[in-house]
């Protein structure tokens, strides 16, 4: 986790990663391991408000992104 003081308190942030297949199936044998893409998400909080930054498009990761967002906010 990062922080960084404010003149009204402390701002706090940390950054969610998910990997999920790619879209090119065009890789030479022995290079599978290349067709993913990383996504990320960052949660911006202070003591009472938070802004979630670059949100995820399928259902799944969305689902564990709110499951680390409801984890982090605790």
């Amino acid at each position: 986790m990062n922080a960084t003081d404010t003149s009204d308190g402390m701002l706090k942030w940390d950054v969610f990663t998910s990997k999920r297949p790619g879209l090119s199936r065009d890789l030479p044998p022995g290079k599978e391991a290349l067709m993913w893409v990383s996504n990320s998400s960052t949660l911006i909080y202070g003591e009472r408000d938070a802004v979630l930054v670059d949100t995820f498009l399928t259902i799944l990761q969305s689902q564990a992104l709110l499951n680390w967002v409801i984890k982090e906010w605790k």
